[in-house]
């Protein structure tokens, strides 16, 4: 970890430009469970959604589970029925998120399976291993 900060510690544009992509993408999931949200019928302002998804996202994050699986749909759960949402729709929501988020996983899972690998080869794979150990 610290040798990839310092190889970027004077590649400040690529750094600035990557957080702000992230925030894009994380606004952008955010939005969709809002709009999954209203389609439900779930009432719930949208700040509500900002401050909860990440607290939400970053706990089930903790390896207590398999991939959150029930860390997730219970935080939801306990943080939307905090702004008085029903259980059942709260629950919709986690679940209709995660198979969002799955849904978009598999063009890169795609990639991975069938053309990613192809593309490395030993050698490469060798140097590369020999490059960082020179570093540390």
């Amino acid at each position: 970890i610290y040798h990839s900060f310092y190889k970027y510690k004077s590649r400040k544009k690529i750094i600035l430009s990557t957080i702000l992509l992230s925030m894009i993408l994380q606004s952008i999931y955010i939005i969709m469970v809002y709009l999954m949200g209203k389609a439900i019928g779930m009432n719930v302002y949208l700040y509500h959604y900002f401050l909860f998804i990440p607290i939400i996202s970053t706990v089930a994050a903790i390896p207590i589970s398999i991939s959150g699986l029930g860390v997730n749909e219970n935080l939801f759960v306990y943080c939307f029925g905090l702004v008085g949402a029903q259980e059942e729709s709260a629950l919709v929501i986690a679940f209709l998120a995660r198979i969002v988020l799955l849904v978009w996983s598999l063009p890169g899972w795609y990639y991975y399976m069938t053309i990613g690998e192809a593309k490395i080869d030993e050698d490469t794979m060798k140097i590369e291993v020999r490059t960082l150990e020179d570093q540390i």
